[in-house]
């Protein structure tokens, strides 16, 4: 049968339409010209009805644009399930599942425009990223007569016609994306989002799940935790094998920071092609902290049994030398008051000795005297063994006081908080400290006299405060291994503020980098080498003044130029400081 448009068309081409049959003869339909229906209002509204109507996808788009110009009801229905429809979210690129789009761009389109049309099984997909497959006739400008247009027709292919549980688990799977509280993900050979679940939608902090597609992990988390994501992928995709059980620590961009427990998965098509990945992730974040808390409860505890343990022992060894140091400090004073009187009697002996040189009698004796004086070096030793005596009682009265902090340190304070004098918690652990700074850096207190009492659990602050100083040791020893004969600095300050008693403790050290600054507070974090550091010591910082004390902790770091780490403490306790957001306890 040929068809032909009208037969304005014939004439301008020379040829003539032919007669019309005479009435009641046969019809001859190779013959025939069928007229186009009349441009009319019934007619338009007739053939809108139509594809309305129809159950198939029908559609008109653009070339080479892929805009859509036209979808009908059922096609808006099927390819935008979950939101107001929009033409301009619905582009023939948009629709084409990631399975046919080798297929249409190198196949269907080039066969449309050279030869017209295309029919065959092709896989699209909804707004929400979810496939089916249907099978699709495309015709291109030559039959439609329109430039620049291709007509889409896709209706359920006939081996699927009567498969209702197709549509059953399209549903099904829907649902569960829809529903389910884990993150459930779907990817392309790129590493770009296909799919995602309604939870993943609400972690990447978007409204409409169809808004992550295209995209990929680097458009929302940080690169500490893309980067390896992206290289497991690629991983799955080079040798076809999953990736299971593993624990992943989420960095996203606004800072936020989460754990979750993933499954990653090869994604096959249903020829058992490898078309990309998927996985499942679920939130551990809680039970990470729980876990975390736990194991901090379980150091802080074994801590304070060691710290107990070393306090009685401390506290016994502070005792056994405070004996012999009393009774030895005891008699330096008391050789220092007898050697000043001692003097004054060798002063005597040294007038006499004056008057008898002019008496020839005793000019033997006189010889002798002076021999002696010479050889003991009288006059160096009675103006070295004061000063000699004067040193001893100095030394042995720091000796005193390093035995005072030492019994006070390791001496529990009670339950609970209690007011306290930082200046003088603070001067205490400088003092226990000092064989750890003493030969690296020079440490000064610049503390406020009219502080007032805080309060808080002084044997926990005063552990905070010893870590600190500690800590700031070690980092100015890193800084000046390479020239030992010189010293670092480290100041401690306090101060009121408000509501609130400032802490600082300043150091001359190494400083930190941001990436070391980022981890310092979580616990067995270390860059000191094995066997050096546990990684517990601002851990307990953090938690001693943040969880136990509802205070802040806060650090100025510049690598190379040292670091200040600034505690706050509450003048009025909170009547709750748990910390139950994670939070660094950071002042705002």
């Amino acid at each position: 049968m040929t068809v032909r448009t009208d037969s304005g068309d014939l004439a301008a081409k020379g040829l003539e339409p032919p007669a019309e049959p005479a009435a009641g003869a046969p019809a001859d339909f190779d013959q025939a010209v069928i007229p186009p229906p009349k441009p009319d209002g019934e007619t338009s509204s007739l053939i809108s009805s139509v594809l309305e109507a129809t159950p198939d996808i029908v559609a008109v788009f653009e070339l080479p644009s892929g805009a859509a110009r036209y979808i009908n009801r059922a096609g808006i229905r099927r390819l935008s399930p979950d939101r107001v429809p929009d033409l301009r979210r619905l582009g023939l690129s948009s629709i084409i599942g990631p399975a046919s789009q080798d297929q249409v761009r190198g196949e269907v389109l080039p066969r449309v425009q050279v030869l017209g049309n295309w029919s065959g099984v092709v896989h699209l997909r909804d707004t929400s990223g979810a496939e089916f497959r249907l099978f699709a006739t495309f015709l291109s400008e030559r039959v439609l007569a329109r430039r620049n247009l291709v007509f889409l027709h896709a209706m359920v292919p006939v081996e699927h016609i009567n498969a209702e549980s197709s549509i059953a688990e399209h549903e099904l799977l829907r649902a569960i994306l829809e529903t389910l509280p884990d993150c459930v993900y779907f990817k392309d050979l790129s590493s770009r989002f296909i799919r995602i679940s309604r939870a993943m939608a609400r972690k990447f902090h978007i409204g409409d799940p169809s808004d992550a597609i295209g995209k990929t992990d680097f458009d929302f988390f940080a690169d500490d935790h893309a980067i390896p994501a992206f290289n497991d992928e690629q991983q799955i995709i080079a040798t076809g094998k999953p990736i299971l059980d593993i624990e992943e620590k989420e960095v996203f961009e606004d800072g936020r920071i989460e754990w979750v427990h993933t499954c990653k998965f090869p994604f096959r098509d249903l020829q058992g092609k490898l078309i990309g990945t998927f996985g499942i992730s679920r939130d551990i974040t809680a039970k990470k902290k729980d876990d975390e808390e736990r194991r901090q409860m379980e150091v802080r505890l074994q801590l304070a049994q060691k710290l107990e343990s070393v306090g009685r022992l401390a506290a016994g060894v502070a005792h056994e030398i405070n004996t012999p140091t009393q009774f030895v400090s005891d008699n330096a004073r008391f050789l220092s008051t007898s050697f000043s009187e001692l003097t004054q009697v060798l002063d005597a002996y040294h007038g006499l000795l004056q008057r008898l040189k002019s008496d020839p009698t005793y000019a033997d004796q006189v010889a002798e005297i002076e021999r002696v004086e010479a050889e003991v070096d009288l006059d160096y030793l009675t103006a070295e063994i004061p000063k000699t005596l004067d040193q001893s009682i100095d030394g042995l009265g720091r000796i005193g006081r390093i035995v005072g902090s030492l019994k006070e340190f390791s001496h529990p304070n009670g339950e609970g908080r209690q007011a306290a004098n930082l200046n003088r918690a603070i001067e205490t652990a400088v003092a226990v400290s000092r064989h750890e700074w003493k030969y690296v850096a020079e440490v000064t207190t610049e503390l406020d006299p009219k502080l007032p009492l805080v309060p808080c659990v002084l044997d926990e602050f005063s552990q905070a405060v010893l870590n600190l100083i500690i800590n700031a040791a070690h980092a100015i020893a890193d800084r000046i291994k390479d020239s030992p004969e010189t010293k670092g600095r480290i100041t401690l300050r306090t101060r009121t503020e408000g509501e609130w008693v400032t802490v600082e403790v300043e150091d001359t050290g190494t400083g930190m980098s941001p990436e070391v600054r980022a981890h310092m507070f979580e616990p067995f974090f270390t860059t000191k080498p094995l066997g050096k550091g546990t990684g517990q010591g601002l851990a307990i910082v953090h938690s001693v003044i943040v969880k136990g004390h509802g205070g802040q902790v806060d650090c100025r770091t510049e690598p190379g130029r040292g670091s200040t780490f600034i505690l706050r403490l509450p003048l009025i306790a909170p009547a709750d400081t748990s910390d139950a957001s994670g939070g660094n306890g950071r002042h705002p």
